[in-house]
């Protein structure tokens, strides 16, 4: 087909192109289908007998906003499947790839090089380096004839993002029989990959040269290995940086993670792995090697910055194959989110004394000492160092000591193991007691902390083991057994039996929270494996925990055929509409049935219409019902049957049947009643009967609540109110409460004690007694304000001075909270100085009794002491002869006296009282000539 389809912007070339764009299947072409135009859409097609690439993108352009859905492209014998051609403004631009299946070609089956913006969704990939070794191409029309022998030579990629790719998005990614899955290479960045695996192949997960920026999330490699370059590796980076794998599972390799740092001489591409991030990754099934392995071949480049989150298991190890003395020493940071607290030993422990380049001299070790200590916080990082664990020694010894440092308001909890049962320890925290536990039977206590930022933990065993609990006082589990065995189908009931009032209780299955507040938590099995329910409370005896291990096999399948009420939904609110399916399975053929159903009056039957088990397969049916009585609850004969010769053997639905909840809240109970089924040969076949329940509720709502904040040693008190649309009972109860708190049909109560300040979250939970609500509310208390004490105050009450003095007002003070003081004087009710002192300088006016006041205050209370002083009235010395008036006869007693010296008792003509009587006395009195004093 020649020409070319412009509503789509595509190209179709005579001797390159087979079909039409859409719903078409492209064969015995030398190059199935280019396309360089923009804005294409492929859609439901196959390509494949292309002798040389299936599907060429940007051959003669780049290419954008491609969308390429449902395509397979396949039989490639010399070339990609599908090949994006390298641009450097992009070969391949703002596209997307969904439902997309490539295999057997003789190069990459997905090849995209300097792709940007594109997003790879649902993609399939298997049987790269395929080719068929006698096929005769004659034009581009030659079919390999089925005797022809095909071969894979198990070389090129499932997916090659090739060179400068950027911000490509995959998710649902698969690849087999490849050389890698993924291949990012040549400085490809911004590059995220979700849901992936690998099974089968020489290489998994292959980052390498100048790589920035790529994460792995959620990926499993299978069986990779047989001797490749990349071999026995589920990840390989290579000279790349800010790498992340998480949530992934390496199974039968040789490395698990395999870090490589490389001098490639090329200014283009990065030499050393930096800033390497691996969280919560598994292994298992390793052939030999290692977990995780630091491969160093040349001694310029280095590893940098690699960090390990959460890695649980037991076994884990690091390895280096040491190739070459390293010249840089590697940094690994291990932080711990939640589980076992383990620590790497042996870092580049010692080195080969032949450094000579590419001879393996040394293969070198990283152990991992574990602890029997866990570590859970409730939000971000807690990095942990043990100092000591050892809890052999006697009672009086510290046992543990660990540095356990996080951020504020990250509450942690930890747990210590090998501990004697129902012995008594000490928890101190920086040295101080923070917390006396006693063990539980396996050995186990428990504490936890909600202020941080570092701090250092040890235990110290108090006392020997007392009598276990189960016969001195009433704490009893039930399964006693931690290892239990089930039946899916099955139900097993755990609950505590203690006399002691819990301030919380929480029951976990399979490590997520799925019940609070009670004792009691019964678990239905639903799938097979090994499950773990555990049970975590606290009373005033302190934690109490316990963990049963579950092993559920899966329930043998019956002999007979089943009925069964398959419900829409399992709970709806009055007046909502449902339906209910009657689902049959069959273990012989059968060709019709019949029931009757019975119901409660909480809800009614609207509609019954037939399923789909009878006539799924073309046969012709009957269908009936007699008659539907809501007021009794009764739907009475319905039946179905097939019309004419045949049978049916597969599960389906016999009966949809439409219903509409009442206004009233309960248990709706609907049951099957007289059933038959009648098999091949209309006699009564054997069945078994699954019935189902329905709740008619409303969930209750509580109001909201907002933050509450209180001071230390002050109340606090709040109601938590919910509100029920049908009007149920409602219960409150408290699942999680600050200690010393209390909260009684919906009212909480508190009196925070001094040293009590920090935050905390009171969970609150109502129940109409079918379903309920729970929310949290916040609580921050605050410290207790000290008022400042003064402790010195001048001058001192009913002090006396003479008018002319220089008083000096000084105040000392103490706050005991450290707060910054502010200070105000005041002298007969004038504020004179906002400082702790203030020197008053009387004159021959200030006689009299006067008034000194000081108040200081911390910012939030204020302090005041007082004191009145007295002034004594002196006549001014220039009133020489003191009878009330400055005249001349002050003057000549000054002119009489003028010369005279003195040492001591002054007279009143030495005016200024220098000792001295001449011109300066005599300017001081006429100064003050003609007053009258």
């Amino acid at each position: 087909m020649a020409g070319s389809i412009n509503s789509w912007g595509v190209s179709l070339y005579a001797d390159e192109i087979g079909a039409s764009i859409s719903n078409t299947l492209f064969s015995n072409n030398f190059r199935g289908i280019s396309i360089d135009e923009d804005n294409v859409r492929m859609i439901n097609c196959e390509v494949y007998n292309s002798s040389d690439k299936g599907i060429t993108i940007a051959y003669g352009q780049p290419v954008n906003n491609l969308w390429m859905e449902n395509v397979e492209s396949h039989l490639s014998p010399y070339g990609n499947a599908i090949n994006v051609k390298y641009w450097s403004t992009g070969g391949l631009r703002n596209s997307t790839l969904v439902d997309v299946t490539a295999h057997h070609a003789n190069g990459s089956l997905i090849h995209l090089a300097s792709a940007r913006n594109v997003s790879l969704i649902r993609v399939k990939t298997y049987d790269s380096g395929w080719y068929d070794e006698e096929a005769e191409w004659q034009n581009g029309a030659g079919v390999p004839p089925a005797s022809k022998p095909i071969n894979n030579e198990g070389v090129h990629s499932g997916l090659d993002l090739h060179t400068e790719v950027q911000n490509i998005y995959v998710e649902d990614f698969e690849a087999w029989h490849v050389e890698n899955a993924l291949y990012v290479h040549n400085t490809g960045k911004d590059v995220t990959v979700n849901n992936a695996s690998v099974h089968d192949s020489f290489g998994g997960f292959n980052v390498q040269a100048g790589n920035n920026n790529v994460t792995l999330n959620n990926c499993e490699a299978y069986n990779i290995g047989f001797g490749s370059y990349y071999d026995g590796a589920g990840f390989n980076i290579h000279s790349s940086k800010n790498i992340t794998i998480s949530n992934s599972e390496v199974f039968g390799t040789n490395h698990g993670i395999r870090l490589i740092p490389y001098d490639w001489g090329d200014s283009r591409y990065g030499d050393n792995v930096e800033n390497i991030t691996l969280i919560n990754n598994h292994f298992h099934d390793q052939l030999s090697l290692s977990y995780i392995s630091f491969v160093l071949v040349q001694p310029t480049v280095y590893f940098d910055n690699i960090e390990i989150i959460d890695q649980q298991e037991a076994e884990y190890e690091l390895r280096h194959l040491v190739y070459v003395t390293p010249l840089h020493p590697i940094n690994v940071l291990v932080k711990y989110t939640s589980g076992k607290v383990f620590e790497i030993n042996n870092m580049w422990s010692s080195i080969s004394s032949d450094g000579s380049l590419l001879s393996i001299t040394l293969s070198e070790h990283s152990l991992v000492t574990s602890y029997d200590l866990f570590v859970k916080p409730t939000s971000y990082d807690v990095d942990v160092i043990v100092k000591e664990f050892d809890t052999s020694k006697p009672i009086g010894n510290n046992l543990v000591e660990f540095i356990a440092s996080s951020t504020e308001g990250n509450n942690v909890d930890f747990t210590i193991g090998d501990l004697q049962p129902y012995a008594t320890y000490m928890v101190k925290m920086d040295g101080y007691d923070f917390s006396e536990v006693v063990a539980d039977e396996e050995g186990l206590i428990s504490f936890s902390n909600d202020i941080w930022s570092e701090h250092t933990f040890t235990l110290i065993q108090t006392s020997e083991s007392s009598i276990p609990i189960s016969s001195s006082t009433s704490l009893s589990f039930t399964p006693s057994a931690t290892s239990l065995t089930a039946t899916s189908g099955e139900s097993t009931t755990f609950s505590v039996d203690t006399s002691q009032e819990f301030t919380s209780a929480v029951w976990s299955f399979d490590d997520e929270e799925v019940e609070s507040g009670t004792t009691e938590h019964v678990e239905a099995w639903a799938t097979a494996g090994t499950h773990t329910v555990t049970f975590e409370g606290t009373a005033a005896a302190g934690t109490i925990s316990r963990s049963w291990t579950v092993v559920v096999s899966a329930a043998a399948e019956s002999e007979y055929s089943s009925i069964s009420i398959s419900p829409s939904t399992t709970t709806v609110v009055p007046g909502e509409s449902f339906s209910l399916d009657v689902y049959i399975d069959p273990t012989q053929a059968i060709t019709g049935s019949q029931f009757d159903l019975q119901y409660s009056q909480l809800a009614s039957i609207s509609t019954v219409n037939e399923g789909d088990l009878f006539s799924a397969s073309g046969l012709s049916t009957t269908f009936q019902y007699d008659s539907i009585d809501n007021a009794a609850g009764f739907l009475d004969n319905v039946y179905a049957a097939i019309v004419g010769s045949g049978s049916i053997t597969s599960p389906d639905v016999m009966a949809t049947i439409g219903m509409v909840a009442g206004s009233s809240s309960g248990i709706l109970d609907i049951e099957l009643a007289n059933v038959i089924l009648s098999d091949a040969n209309s006699n009564p076949a054997e069945y078994n009967v699954s019935n189902a329940t329905i709740l008619i509720d409303t969930a209750p709502q509580f109001t909201s609540l907002s933050s509450q904040t209180v001071e230390e040693e002050q109340s606090l008190s709040f109601t938590a109110i919910a509100t029920d649309a049908d009007s149920d009972d409602l219960t409150y109860t408290a699942t999680s409460l600050p200690s010393g708190a209390t909260f009684n049909d919906g009212s909480f109560s508190w009196t925070p004690s001094e040293g009590a300040a920090g935050s905390y979250v009171a969970s609150f939970e109502v129940t109409d007694g079918y379903l309920t609500d729970t929310v949290n509310v916040s609580i921050t208390v605050t410290s207790m304000n000290h008022i400042p004490e003064i402790t010195l105050f001048e001058p001192a009450d009913g002090s006396i001075f003479e008018e002319g003095s220089t008083i000096d007002v000084n105040v000392a003070v103490t706050d005991v909270d450290g707060d910054s003081l502010s200070y105000i004087i005041e002298i007969d009710g004038v504020e004179v100085s906002t400082s702790a002192s203030y020197s008053w300088t009387t004159d021959y006016e200030s006689a009299g009794t006067h008034t000194i006041k000081v108040t200081v205050s911390d910012g939030t209370d204020d302090v005041s002491s007082s004191g009145t002083i007295t002034i004594t009235d002196l006549q001014p010395r220039w009133d020489v002869n003191e009878d009330g008036t400055v005249n001349v006869l002050d003057i000549t007693l000054v002119g009489q006296n003028y010369g005279k010296t003195y040492t001591e008792a002054l007279p009143r003509w030495d005016v200024n009282q220098d000792g001295t009587v001449n011109i300066q006395d005599l300017s001081i009195v006429s100064g003050h000539f003609g007053e009258i004093i």
